[in-house]
């Protein structure tokens, strides 16, 4: 059970983190069964539990942007029509994001695209912004909205970090980097709220699941408590993002994919 729940707790974690949550718990289930000879049950490829697992992040997202909505909100008749763009952007995006994950389903296998392949590219993006000037900040418009669509569209491959490739591009496109945060976490929003909704309808079989301890204290403590921690990680890459850290995740991502040929 232990096993069980720091894939869990990685699972939740690792979502405030620009360094594929995902790729890391394929990661963690390749590790405990090539060293501990574990018979896990494996989460990565069980994608109705992994979207249960999204729930978390699901209610921390709007929490944590809590003010801006509140801003909004307030001053809805001056803002309407910013609140107009963004459900609009995000639709486009999600729509594109939506395609990707057809096309890949459909016709092609994920499995072909190597975790440790997609924590290298991730890395390179991350650490590029180390090297990127302050420039002039350029608005958000509907031809940038479709670069990042396609960005999070192809960050569905294992390895890729979506938050930190969608992040490092809009930035990139001359994006504020506060506002790159917020739209990476507001274009992901609806797609992880949807499987959420989902895998709630689909795990009421209860036999698939029934190895699953629902009532069990220890797994309520677990849930709860890797979603406190992931609540308060956001602050942590914010401030990152402010004092122009956030290319150190880069390193944490070599340092993966070095396990990763490791194991």
């Amino acid at each position: 059970m232990f096993y069980f729940f720091t894939l869990i707790c990685a699972q939740i974690i690792l979502e405030s983190f620009p360094v594929s949550s995902s790729g890391h718990i394929i990661l963690l289930e390749r590790f405990f069964t090539t060293f501990l000879h574990k018979d896990l049950f494996f989460i990565s490829s069980d994608k109705i539990f992994s979207h249960f697992l999204h729930g978390p992040t699901v209610c921390i997202i709007p929490f944590f942007f809590l003010h801006r909505w509140i801003f909004l909100l307030k001053n809805i008749k001056r803002c309407w029509r910013i609140i107009g763009k963004l459900i609009f952007f995000v639709l486009v995006a999600d729509s594109i994001t939506f395609l990707y994950f057809v096309l890949f389903n459909t016709f092609f296998y994920r499995s072909f695209f190597s975790v440790g392949v997609g924590f290298v590219i991730s890395a390179i993006a991350l650490f590029s912004l180390r090297y990127k000037k302050r420039k002039n900040i350029e608005k958000l418009d509907l031809k940038k909205v479709i670069i990042l669509g396609n960005i999070q569209g192809l960050s569905l491959l294992p390895g890729l970090s979506r938050f930190g490739l969608t992040f490092v591009s809009a930035c990139w496109l001359g994006i504020d980097p506060k506002k790159a945060f917020e739209f990476s976490f507001a274009i992901q929003w609806p797609l992880i709220a949807a499987g959420f909704l989902k895998s709630i309808v689909l795990l009421s079989d209860g036999q698939r699941y029934s190895h699953v301890p629902w009532q069990n204290f220890n797994f309520v403590l677990i849930i709860v408590s890797a979603s406190l921690v992931a609540f308060f990680a956001l602050y942590f890459v914010e401030r990152l993002i402010k004092a122009e850290k956030v290319w150190l995740f880069s390193v944490f991502l070599l340092f993966s994919f070095v396990i990763w040929l490791i194991v």
